[in-house]
């Protein structure tokens, strides 16, 4: 299994963002969302970052922003993040 961090800026107003969470729960029904647009995901190590990006920007506009980076050497701090169930995940 492979970890990767999603982060994403829908830029329309008032766009819903639950269709790009679908797609990122697709990938990962338990992904965590550790911040308002950023999620930690857990998926097959045949599934790379490419193939993760495609998958989300899909339910995204042409306008919007995506970023998605794989955690492969896990070195982090957090404060006061939505969930830590991922920190859990990652040690």
């Amino acid at each position: 299994m492979a970890f990767y961090l999603i982060g994403y800026d829908l830029k329309r107003p008032g766009q819903n963002c639950g269709a790009v969470e679908r797609a990122i729960l697709r990938l990962d029904e338990s992904a965590e969302k550790v911040l308002r647009s950023q999620w930690v995901v857990n998926v097959d190590e045949k599934i790379d970052v490419s193939t993760i990006r495609r998958r989300v920007w899909r339910a995204m506009d042409n306008n919007d922003r995506l970023l998605v980076i794989g955690l492969d050497r896990v070195d982090l701090e957090a404060w006061n993040p939505i969930s830590s169930n991922y920190l859990e995940l990652l040690e």
